[in-house]
C-alpha cells in the first residue's frame, strides 16, 4: 500500500482537532527533555495536560546529531545525509579570513594559558560565525579549516535549504508567514530559554495576532543535562525553571486561540566514565584525519595505501576500549547513511561512556546522547494542545513524524501540491499517530 502524502483528500478536522485551516501553531523544541521527565512533577503545568491533547509518551530520534535537519524535513539520516555536525571540509569549503585566523592562531593556541586560549578561541568564534556561519566548538585551531558544519551552515529558513522540502518550504508554499526568531539559526541561539520565552510571548501578543508558524526553542535542560547528568539534583531544578516558562508561553497562544506542539527531541543518558581515544591511539600520521566527537571517533584515510598502513592499527588499538565499530549491518541497521561525511571507518561509544577529551567538550560532562535511538533513554517526547489536536495517546512516534504533524496541524490542503511523500513515516500511518476518528 503507498504511503500517504502529507497532503490527502481528507479534511484535517477529521483526523486532528477542530481547528480552523491556518490556525496559529506554536512547535517548541525542548532540547534533550527526556521522555520520562515527564512523570516526576517537575514539569507540573505539562503532566496536568497530558490528557488534553495529542501526546506521544516516547519520541525516537534518528541516530546521530542533526535533529534540527529530521526535525524540519521529516527524513531519517540514513536518507538525508545529515548525520554529525561536522564532517570533512572540501576546497574552498572554509573561507580565507577563517583559514587565516586559524593558521595564526594554532600555534598560539597550544602555547597561551588558559586566559590566553580563550582569548584565541573568542577571536575565531567571532571570525567563524561572521564569515563561515558555524561555530567552532572546541575543534583545534589547526583543525578548523579540515572540517565544515553540516546542518548548522544552512539557513534553515532558505528555499529548498535542506535539498527538500522542509516545514518552512511547506509554510512558504501554503503562503503562510512565520516567526522563527526564537528559534536555533546556524546552529545558534541568541539569549538564554528566559529571553526566548519573552519572545515567544511577544509573538502570541501581536496586535494582529501571532503568525500561522511560530517556531522556538529552549536549551537549557540540554545544557544541564550534560553538564551534572539526566538524575540530578540540578536537573530537577531547572526542569522547574522550564515548566514556567512552557506554562507562560503555552497559556500565551492557547489564549489566542492557538495551538501548541511541545517536542522533546532526544533523550540523555548518565555518562559512567571516559575513555581517551585520541590518547589511546597516538599520532596516525599525515595522511589520516581524525575527528572526535563526545560518542562517535570518525576517520578518513587519505588514500588505499594509508588505509592500509593504519587502520589494523587502529582496530587493534581501539578493540577492547568500551565501544564498536560502526560498520557493514550493524551500521545499515542503525541507520547510518552512506557517503563521507560518515568516516571511511568509525568507532562509537557504548552508552554511558564518552571520548574525553573530544572536539565539543572543554569540561568534564555527566549526560550525554548520540546513542542508539533503540534505548529508552535517548527517547524524548511529544504533546499537542490546542484546538489543531485531538485527544489521543500513542506509546510511540518518530522525531521524522513531526513536520507532518505540524502541518496537518497548520491545514495541510488536498494532495498533489507537491510535498515529498519521504515525510511520511511508513511505521506510524496517520491513523496511529494523530487520532481523531482514524485507527
Amino acid at each position: 500500500m503507498e504511503a500517504p502524502t502529507l497532503r490527502d483528500d481528507r479534511e484535517s478536522e477529521t483526523w486532528m482537532g477542530t481547528a480552523p485551516k491556518h490556525a496559529p501553531l506554536l512547535l517548541l523544541v525542548l532540547d534533550a527533555c527526556r521522555f520520562d521527565y515527564l512523570g516526576r512533577g517537575d514539569l507540573a503545568w505539562v503532566e496536568e495536560r497530558l490528557d488534553q491533547g495529542f501526546y506521544a509518551e516516547k519520541l525516537k530520534p534518528s541516530f546521530g546529531f542533526c535533529e534540527i535537519a529530521e526535525l524540519l524535513t521529516g527524513v531519517e539520516t540514513r536518507e538525508s545525509g545529515f548525520f554529525c555536525q561536522m564532517a570533512p571540509a572540501k576546497a574552498g569549503e572554509t573561507s580565507l579570513p577563517l583559514r587565516l585566523a586559524a593558521g595564526l592562531l594554532a600555534p598560539l593556541e597550544e602555547r597561551l594559558g588558559s586566559y590566553g586560549r580563550e582569548v584565541c578561541r573568542s577571536l575565531l568564534r567571532r571570525v567563524a560565525r561572521r564569515f563561515d556561519r558555524r561555530e567552532i566548538y572546541e575543534i583545534p585551531a589547526a583543525l578548523l579549516s579540515k572540517f565544515r558544519a553540516t546542518e548548522g551552515a544552512l539557513d534553515y529558513q532558505a528555499p529548498g535549504a535542506f535539498g527538500r522540502e522542509s516545514l518552512f518550504d511547506f509554510a512558504r508554499g501554503e503562503g503562510l508567514d512565520w516567526d522563527a526568531s526564537a528559534f536555533v539559526a546556524f546552529n545558534h541561539v541568541e539569549g538564554g530559554d528566559r529571553d526566548r520565552a519573552r519572545r515567544l510571548c511577544e509573538i502570541a501578543e501581536r496586535a494582529g495576532g501571532p503568525p500561522a508558524l511560530t517556531l522556538g526553542y529552549f536549551g537549557d535542560l540540554d545544557r544541564i543535562g550534560h553538564a551534572f547528568g539526566p538524575g540530578s539534583e540540578e536537573l530537577g531544578a531547572q526542569l522547574r525553571r522550564t515548566n514556567l516558562l512552557v506554562r507562560e508561553v503555552g497559556e500565551a497562544f492557547l489564549e489566542k486561540g492557538g495551538s501548541v506542539l511541545f517536542v522533546g527531541d532526544h533523550g540523555m543518558l548518565a555518562v559512567e566514565d571516559s575513555f581517551d581515544v585520541l590518547g589511546a591511539l597516538g599520532d596516525l600520521g599525515k595522511g589520516t584525519q581524525v575527528f572526535v566527537d563526545s560518542t562517535l571517533c570518525r576517520f578518513w584515510f587519505e588514500n588505499d595505501g594509508v588505509r592500509e598502513r593504519v587502520e589494523a592499527r587502529i582496530r587493534k588499538t581501539l578493540w577492547p576500549a568500551p565501544g564498536y565499530f560502526l560498520e557493514g549491518e550493524l551500521a545499515r541497521e542503525m541507520g547510518v547513511p552512506l557517503g563521507r561525511d560518515s568516516g571511511d571507518l568509525a568507532f562509537a561509544a557504548h552508552p554511558g561512556w564518552v571520548f574525553a577529551p573530544d572536539f565539543f567538550n572543554r569540561k568534564r560532562v555527566l549526560g550525554m546522547h548520540g546513542y542508539s535511538p533503540e534505548i529508552p533513554g535517548q527517547k524524548g517526547f511529544c504533546l499537542g494542545l490546542g484546538p489543531a489536536f485531538a485527544q489521543r495517546r500513542v506509546a510511540e512516534i518518530r522525531l521524522v513524524d513531526l513536520p507532518k504533524i505540524a502541518a496537518r496541524a497548520l491545514g495541510a490542503g488536498p494532495a498533489g501540491a507537491g510535498v515529498d511523500q519521504a515525510w511520511v513515516s511508513p511505521e506510524y500511518p496517520e491513523a496511529l499517530v494523530l487520532g481523531g476518528e482514524g485507527g
